[in-house]
């Protein structure tokens, strides 16, 4: 594994706790609340359950802001081992729960690592990944994200009814992204240049360059250089395998061609360095100018040392308010922010984490319904997630599919020709999977609303169907999309107020979604799949493609598009 791939992948068990962490409790709720052996008490109404699953959520627009004032003020890594922590108490505190109130503490504590881990990640794995794999790269988080509900399932399978012992479960895998934060990631090279290091940003950059294509066309330039100077050796004498010369003259042939390989070898090695040298300064270069102008425009950057101390959170804090505030004076930020925002809206209000939350209850509730809640909570919540993890890795798959006129696209000249823009967005990118995976989800949530009331098995294909296409466009996108859209000047910013936003309307829908269901089921599918479908036609109108295109290069199409 390169070291991009192993950052992504660390990074990313935040998640894996993320989608656990929310699923267990949210399958465990039967066994809380019926009255049997281990209950809970004041959690037997549906308001009170609603509150234990959304107060997450909800305390997550809390963890958003305190990350990222931890990301910036000491680092990504710290951000994330922090984050680490709350994954450890938040399971710890609700396996010894007796009561309503105890119930809330560990949500809080989980809910704000939520927050943390969904706004760092992205933009850690987003600053440390290439133009070319920063979509899959990012999307590595939803990825895993998936992964963690579908351990839920299992987690609720293997010991159901205990639901004391499934909220353990997922300590081991905190106390993983704590140890390999600490000891095995790298700081980000843009957070090393805040701190004035630049010789560690540089060899950071050098690390990540090592995997780019740079290196596998010297190596195979190596190689030709090799078979040519063979090639001239036999013609020029050296060789002993086409002539009849003695032993002796072969073992010169052979030596002679082994020294003169080592040369080579040396010689391009040497070209590998000076070469890798000069794009790490060229990156960091890149990265010192985005960071001049942040604090020419007043949002802190590398002169931040001279107001007093760089890793004050308190006025790191006061910056990002203030970063906040200046979002509406730049209208690649602002347009940026309020598209990302709508989209968020749209991602969190189709029911798309509250169908995986109370899927069991959707299944229940048809007219004449034979499924029982609780006895078939497990083979629900297994076959939804299965498709989320399934939908997740078409969408990682597809998310960075661009043509090759995309990647000159930023040398053009003139307009495309008429039509042509639209044939190359269907191969796959951004605009793509949200727009024709949004019109598959809503499409399934109408069959899943038909099937209340025709059978249960229909609403639990549908739901399927829904999470399927959800998971393999608008869940991956939306995290690209908000890692990629914003320049360094307003990322911090951004990234706060649009991930916050994810999280504000993923806990209003899981509060209001149990009511809505439990009064009229099918109108509850329908009016998300009317939601969804809005949503696609949105994204649709509103967004260009991005795949492969710089930061800089997406940020002003936003603004072009605002005039």
């Amino acid at each position: 594994m390169n070291a991009v791939s192993t950052v992504t992948l660390v990074a990313s068990l935040g998640g894996f706790l993320f989608g656990a962490d929310i699923v267990l409790v949210a399958l465990a709720l039967p066994y809380m609340s019926r009255g049997g052996s281990d209950p809970v008490e004041g959690i037997n109404t549906s308001l009170n359950q609603s509150l234990v699953v959304g107060v997450a959520k909800l305390m997550a627009v809390v963890g958003v802001f305190f990350g990222l004032t931890v990301a910036n003020s000491y680092g990504r890594i710290t951000a994330l081992w922090s984050a680490a922590i709350g994954y450890m108490l938040g399971p710890a505190t609700l396996s010894v729960a007796e009561n309503m109130g105890e119930i809330m503490v560990g949500r809080v504590l989980i809910g704000v690592s939520i927050g943390m881990s969904a706004v760092v990640v992205p933009m850690y794995v987003a600053e440390m990944s290439s133009n070319v794999d920063r979509g899959k790269n990012v999307a590595t988080y939803e990825l895993l994200l998936a992964c963690g509900t579908c351990f839920a399932a299992a987690s609720d399978a293997l010991l159901r009814p205990e639901w004391r012992k499934m909220m353990l479960v997922v300590i081991p895998f905190a106390v993983l992204l704590f140890l390999l934060s600490m000891f095995l990631l790298v700081e980000s090279p843009r957070y090393l240049l805040e701190q004035d290091r630049k010789e560690d940003a540089k060899e950071v950059l050098k690390r990540l360059l090592l995997n780019k294509k740079v290196k596998d066309d010297d190596d195979e330039q190596f190689n030709s250089s090799l078979m040519r100077s063979y090639n001239v050796g036999e013609r020029g004498g050296f060789s002993s395998s086409r002539n009849s010369h003695s032993s002796s003259n072969k073992g010169v042939s052979v030596s002679s061609y082994e020294s003169y390989a080592m040369d080579q070898s040396i010689s391009v090695q040497e070209r590998k360095d000076a070469e890798l040298e000069r794009l790490a300064e060229i990156e960091l270069n890149q990265i010192v100018r985005t960071l001049d102008q942040q604090n020419l425009g007043g949002g802190g950057g590398r002169g931040q040392s001279e107001e007093g101390n760089n890793n004050n959170m308190f006025e790191h804090a006061k910056r990002i308010v203030a970063k906040i505030k200046s979002l509406r004076s730049n209208a690649n930020a602002f347009e940026a922010t309020k598209i990302l925002i709508a989209l968020a809206a749209f991602n969190q209000l189709s029911g798309s984490t509250a169908v995986i939350n109370y899927a069991p209850r959707l299944l229940a509730g048809g007219q004449g319904s034979q499924f029982d809640s609780v006895a078939h909570s497990t083979s629900f919540a297994i076959s939804i997630t299965i498709t989320k993890l399934l939908g997740v890795a078409v969408g990682v798959y597809f998310v960075d599919c661009h043509s090759d006129d995309d990647e000159r696209e930023e040398e053009r000249t003139e307009e495309p020709p008429e039509g042509e823009e639209e044939n190359k967005k269907f191969y796959g990118g951004r605009v793509s999977l949200l727009f024709y995976g949004g019109i598959a989800a809503s499409l399934s949530l109408f069959f899943a609303a038909f099937g209340v009331v025709g059978h249960e098995y229909l609403v639990l294909i549908g739901l399927c169907l829904f999470t399927f296409f959800f998971s393999c466009s608008w869940a991956p996108v939306f995290w690209v999309l908000v890692s990629e859209s914003f320049e360094n000047e307003h990322k911090s910013a951004a990234i706060t107020v649009c991930v916050a936003s994810l999280f504000f309307f993923g806990a209003v829908a899981d509060f209001y979604f149990l009511p809505f269901i439990e009064w009229n089921e099918g109108v509850a599918l329908t009016f998300a799949g009317a939601i969804q479908l809005w949503g696609a036609i949105f994204a649709k109108r509103n967004l260009k493609e991005t795949s492969g295109k710089s930061l800089k290069t997406i940020s002003e199409s936003y603004g072009l598009r605002s005039t």
